[in-house]
């Protein structure tokens, strides 16, 4: 006597399905175990490249806030003929800086503006150029500048 398995027409479609969702839970896991991209190398603001970024990057802050900046604690990533900068905007001797007497004071008073320099540098035959820049950001300024540029994405992480 042959006995059938009621549920046998339809083992291949089950079987099917497991081994997709299956294979769709490793891919899943790889993923998720695979690193992200790598940031680019920091370079140290007091090497050669690093002094250049920073004094442009001081002077482009100068220029926005109509007032002396110096940038300390600056971490600047790079790849290539890219630099992305990020720092906190001090007075001249290093204090804190203040947004009083800018055109940005009244801004600044009311939580419109912050101390961080974010900004954008291409290495070109005259040295590295600032090529854009954020003088004061509450948020992610920088976000787009990869695809809108062509820099690439790992110096902004």
């Amino acid at each position: 006597m042959t006995t059938r398995n009621p549920m046998s027409g339809h083992l291949s479609s089950l079987g099917a399905r497991t081994v997709a969702a299956v294979f769709a839970i490793l891919v899943g896991l790889v993923g998720a175990a695979l690193p992200a991209a790598s940031a680019a190398p920091t370079i140290s603001p007091q090497s050669a490249a690093g002094r250049a970024i920073v004094a442009t990057g001081a002077a482009d802050a100068t220029a926005t806030v109509h007032k002396p900046v110096r940038l300390g604690g600056a971490t600047i990533r790079a790849d290539g003929i890219w630099a992305f900068m990020t720092a906190k905007m001090q007075a001249p001797d290093g204090g804190r800086f203040s947004y009083v007497g800018t055109p940005d004071a009244e801004a600044a008073a009311h939580g419109g503006k912050s101390n961080t320099y974010d900004g954008l540098f291409r290495q070109t035959t005259r040295g590295w150029t600032r090529i854009d820049s954020a003088v004061g950001p509450t948020d992610v300024a920088w976000e787009g500048w990869a695809a809108k540029y062509g820099a690439p994405e790992s110096i902004f992480h």
